[in-house]
């Protein structure tokens, strides 16, 4: 029988697809020293897991397995692309930077600006490169900024920028 009439799903349980690769973010691949150290980390855990897997061999720990793989090859090429910034400091906001915004209602929120690989909107990461955080690369306190959103328009003021401890 021809491949073009096999599913993926019976490709994939029989350890025959592997699925697609995750796509890398557009360069410069950004990373706080701090995003670094989780990527990292991650890696490490990986590596024990596959070991973990390759103990097993049961059609479901291939799968999983070829999964790890992947992900282990992402982090892999994230790593060798990424590039770390000293922290800027001073008085304007830049990557690594943590921003306290006030919106039009007075409710404040702060955002750390990080690169995509870290992005986590919910934890207040958010990356450089999305619209709020192009808003607020080079804000200082005092400035007034404005987010497009897919709402509309936002004006948020900048009430604080705060760096982290450089690491030596």
């Amino acid at each position: 029988m021809s491949r073009a009439f096999v599913r993926e799903d019976d490709l994939e349980s029989r350890g025959e697809f592997e699925g697609p690769e995750r796509p890398l973010p557009p360069e410069p691949v950004l990373v706080t020293a701090a995003g670094r150290r989780t990527l990292e980390a991650r890696l490490a855990q990986l590596g024990t897991l596959e070991a973990e897997l390759s103990q097993g061999a049961a059609l479901a720990a291939e799968s999983a397995r070829q999964a790890l793989q992947r992900e282990r090859r992402w982090l892999e090429a994230v790593l060798a692309a990424a590039v770390t910034p000293t922290p800027e400091g001073g008085e304007r906001a830049g990557f690594g930077a943590s921003v306290t915004v006030e919106d039009e209602e007075g409710a404040r929120r702060t955002y750390r600006l990080v690169g995509e690989v870290e992005a986590d909107p919910k934890a207040g990461a958010i990356s450089w490169r999305s619209p709020l955080g192009g808003a607020l690369m080079e804000a200082a306190v005092g400035d007034s900024v404005t987010w497009q959103r897919p709402a509309g328009e936002t004006e948020l003021a900048v009430v604080a920028v705060a760096w982290e401890e450089a690491e030596g």
